[in-house]
């Protein structure tokens, strides 16, 4: 407990007074008593570790989306840009038929081929010549010959 001064309600000495001045006593400080340190509660947290774990899973599922998502954008943008040049080259390819077909006579080639000696297939006179088969020997296997060479141990 704190120590409670004495209470003094009267005083009969004053300064200028006639009345002789009292002495005081000297005070001696009482020791004070050693403070006992008071532990102090520890809040403990917990620490579920699964829920730190779920934590973490849902992290790195966020970034593997957002890292899909970059990936689907970027093979879209691929994907319009490929069916365009397509669509370029298929217009390309359509004028350069219409160009080729234009740049020769069916009639004039016939004419040309009568005069080198070309003649229908029709024509043709057709020969069938039979040739053999050579006989393919059949390579044994790494197994077959390792057989082979045990049974010829015992042979």
């Amino acid at each position: 407990m704190a120590h409670k001064p004495e209470i003094q309600y009267v005083r009969y000495y004053s300064a200028g007074s006639a009345a002789k001045a009292l002495r005081s006593q000297p005070v001696q400080p009482e020791p004070l008593p050693k403070q006992v340190k008071i532990p102090e509660k520890r809040i403990l947290v917990p620490f579920d570790s699964i829920s730190v774990f779920g934590t973490a899973v849902a992290l790195v599922m966020l970034v593997c989306m957002l890292v899909g998502i970059f990936q689907l954008t970027g093979t879209n943008r691929e994907i319009a840009r490929t069916q365009s040049a397509i669509s370029a080259l298929k217009a390309e390819n359509t004028r350069l038929q219409l160009e080729y077909q234009e740049s020769y006579d069916l009639d004039a080639v016939k004419t040309a081929a009568a005069s080198m000696g070309m003649i229908p297939k029709e024509q043709a006179r057709h020969i069938t010549i039979k040739i053999p088969e050579p006989v393919v020997e059949e390579e044994t296997t790494w197994w077959e010959s390792f057989v082979m060479d045990f049974m010829e141990l015992f042979a």
